[in-house]
């Protein structure tokens, strides 16, 4: 009896939870509204499977928002195209948003048991340091590209610009790029995932600590921050 309680305490908690995200989000596409006759982007880095996207894509519409899916797993992108292809609006690029164009390791596909779409593939190393530990031999080789310029070229034709923001603990070194660049500057509001509790256990307070640092840094130039779980 205790457990089915239990059970359900957790059920509401979470309903109460997404019904929150529900207000704040609706209130956030209102306050971000491309003006009439204009189009917005919404920029979907990490897509995985389209989880996120699938989410956002109620508030960030189609008939108002282009979309961008970003996403480096080769394995992931093949089932993205699949099932947005046919939706209007939408563009895919298979690369990591990181801090440079470059050439980089992928993890997190053979570590654990989620296979090669799982949602913890990381181009960092020691992302997930308390669950395992990464295997460079088995490590795909994906490219990745400047996030900050791809910004800068897209403020060009777009005065609203949405990211979400889910790259499996790159995005310490990417929001840290898009300040220090000030590409931030051109994001109306921004949706991260943070992964401060996938490091090994001698790393998370340091993550943490910077985490709320970013949050502060981003929040003092203008731009909307939600954290998103």
């Amino acid at each position: 009896m205790l457990s089915k309680i239990k059970t359900l305490y957790r059920r509401i908690q979470r309903m109460i939870v997404w019904l929150r995200y529900d207000i704040l989000f609706q209130h956030v596409a209102k306050k971000v509204r491309p003006d009439v006759g204009e189009r917005g982007l919404f920029i979907d880095c990490g897509s995985n499977l389209g989880q996120g996207f699938s989410y956002f894509k109620k508030y960030f519409r189609n008939d108002i928002y282009d979309s961008c899916l970003i996403e480096p797993n080769p394995y992931c992108m093949v089932e993205l195209r699949k099932k947005f292809s046919d939706e209007s609006n939408i563009s895919f690029i298979q690369k990591a948003a990181w801090v440079r164009k470059e050439q980089l390791n992928f993890y997190g596909l053979v570590e654990d048991s989620r296979g090669k779409t799982t949602t913890g593939g990381s181009v960092i190393a020691n992302h997930a340091g308390s669950l395992y530990r990464p295997n460079t031999e088995k490590a795909l080789k994906v490219d990745a590209f400047d996030l900050s310029e791809f910004l800068k070229e897209k403020s060009q034709f777009y005065d609203t610009i949405v990211v979400k923001m889910d790259i499996e603990s790159s995005e310490y070194e990417v929001l840290n790029h898009l300040l220090v660049t000030n590409a931030i500057d051109y994001v109306n509001h921004l949706v991260v995932e943070f992964h401060s509790q996938y490091f090994a256990k001698d790393k998370q307070g340091y993550y943490s600590k910077l985490e709320q640092e970013l949050i502060t840094r981003i929040k003092s130039r203008g731009t909307g921050l939600t954290v998103w779980i």
